[in-house]
């Protein structure tokens, strides 16, 4: 299963330099009791050690808190079972951590490959896609439409762009957000849902969305999220006096954010597929619906984003949740498909993750998810 990867590499012959520098010291300042029990019945001391070490780190990355937050090196460790399986304990301090961040049972890999300890840990992973309409107070105010109706504003809103630009599309400042969709991958399982309910106002949808930031630290996955999504939501976080502290962490608080946060483009923590994928070359980026067809996903199924603000004038609020949410699954399947090549899930486990969100489909009473299930089936 695969819920998002935390990762850290060390080189075995480092720690074979520190033991011989500091000996027991180090190893009472590191281990666990549990661990060092282990440790004094083992032959490869340093090996056990090394990959010890990388484990400790990666699964603080993976928690979102680094060695900080109240966690401290020896308040999380890896022990082996009577089966050899590695299991991760905590002391009663990061147990409370654990429980505090809402994280389930953790679960991790270990290896070594030539003289490297490396660790590989699961932690929540929540995609998550917008769906917007032209902000048509904005529009009052930027170009002086006084009391016109707001299909009005929104026509002059579209023609005034398409004279700068050729294009309808609104710059980001002018889209209000109507709906929020989101999958989060956990221990428990597969959870597809929309923020708040039709009534929701921008503010609480867009609070909601950090306040998740805040208490998982979750990585993220979008598609085009860097240059529409997570603008917008911040544009939007400003005007309604939103709180994003842990989006905006960057290491000032949590040194585990220096090196991989929510802001940089080139970090794990927020993986954009449509960035990560075209290489971050404009000329490569292609749609979410022609990825989706190129692989054989549902897609859009007859709804597009250019048909949100029809909807939202008609008051078919549910259907661009709805909406929102299909095109969730498919970034989502997307994924999947991009950790099997970077060789995060082997394909056993991606059939696997497959048929969740086939059982999740068929769970599901909502006539859009059994759509998108007929049609997935339905695909060559």
């Amino acid at each position: 299963m695969i819920f998002g990867i935390g990762v850290d590499v060390l080189e075995s012959g480092r720690i074979a330099r520190t033991l011989e520098r500091f000996g027991t010291r180090f190893l009472e300042h590191l281990l666990m009791p549990e661990e060092q029990a282990q440790l004094a019945r083992t032959q490869r001391r340093e090996r056990f050690v090394a990959m010890r070490f990388a484990a400790k780190e990666a699964i603080v990355k993976a928690m979102g808190t680094g060695f900080s937050h109240g966690m401290w090196i020896r308040d999380v460790g890896v022990v082996q079972n009577s089966w050899g399986k590695p299991e991760v304990v905590f002391s009663a301090r990061g147990e409370r951590v654990r429980r505090a961040l809402g994280i389930g049972e953790a679960h991790v890999t270990l290896t070594d490959e030539a003289g490297l300890g490396r660790m590989r840990t699961l932690v929540n992973t929540l995609v998550f896609d917008i769906e917007t309409v032209p902000d048509v107070e904005l529009g009052r105010r930027l170009y002086g439409l006084g009391d016109l109706a707001d299909g009005e504003v929104a026509k002059a809103m579209f023609a005034l762009r398409r004279q700068d630009t050729g294009g309808d599309f609104l710059s980001l400042e002018q889209h209000r957000v109507v709906a929020i969709a989101c999958a989060l991958r956990t221990q428990e399982g597969l959870k597809l849902w929309s923020l708040g309910e039709t009534g929701t106002g921008e503010g609480e949808l867009v609070q909601r969305f950090f306040d998740g930031i805040e208490k998982f630290s979750p990585d993220l996955v979008s598609w085009n999220g860097s240059s529409f999504d997570l603008p917008v939501l911040t544009y939007r976080a400003l005007l309604r006096g939103v709180q994003a502290a842990r989006f905006w962490e960057s290491g000032e608080q949590d040194p585990a954010f220096r090196y991989n946060n929510y802001l940089s483009r080139y970090h794990w923590r927020h993986t954009d597929l449509m960035d990560v994928l075209s290489g971050f070359q404009r000329r490569g980026r292609v749609s979410l619906a022609h990825m989706a067809c190129l692989l054989g996903l549902p897609g859009k199924l007859g709804f597009e984003g250019s048909q949100v603000w029809e909807a939202w004038q008609s008051g078919n609020l549910e259907g661009i949740r709805r909406y929102c949410e299909t095109d969730v699954l498919n970034t989502w399947l997307i994924y999947l498909r991009f950790a099997q090549l970077r060789g995060l899930l082997p394909r056993a486990q991606h059939l696997e993750e497959i048929e969740r969100v086939k059982a999740l489909l068929r769970a599901s009473r909502e006539p859009h998810l059994a759509e998108f299930l007929a049609a997935w089936e339905k695909a060559p």
